[in-house]
């Protein structure tokens, strides 16, 4: 960046925008290294009906559970409502992804998604 910075202010610029670009893409795998967004993604653009509707991290988990090809660790998360709130609530890429929301209830959190919502890269 300080060559950059020497050569002139609109190579700095190009400088910082391409290392902003790699820092992205780089937290985005770190974020997304995982067997649940592709899953969620998948089941959710089988069945529209389950968008835009409020889910609970049980509900979620069990009908995903049902899918085949289900890792032990995957089966894990999915089995604990516990452990899927708050994997689905730790990382920002699920709310980019999936256009999630996060409804808190009462008693627990409830999960909306909506893929028409998401912008293509």
């Amino acid at each position: 960046m300080a060559v950059a910075a020497q050569e002139s202010a609109e190579i700095r610029d190009r400088m910082t925008k391409a290392a902003e670009a790699i820092h992205s893409e780089q937290s985005r795998s770190v974020n997304t290294a995982d067997d649940l967004l592709p899953l969620l993604h998948d089941w959710l653009s089988r069945q529209k009906e389950r968008q835009g509707v409020e889910l609970t991290a049980s509900e979620i988990g069990s009908s995903l559970m049902n899918h085949p090809g289900i890792g032990n660790g995957l089966y894990k998360i999915l089995g604990s409502s516990m452990l899927l709130s708050n994997k689905l609530t730790a990382s920002s890429e699920y709310i980019r992804l999936l256009g999630m929301r996060v409804v808190n209830g009462k008693r627990t959190k409830k999960f909306i998604f909506d893929l028409s919502k998401v912008e293509p890269e």
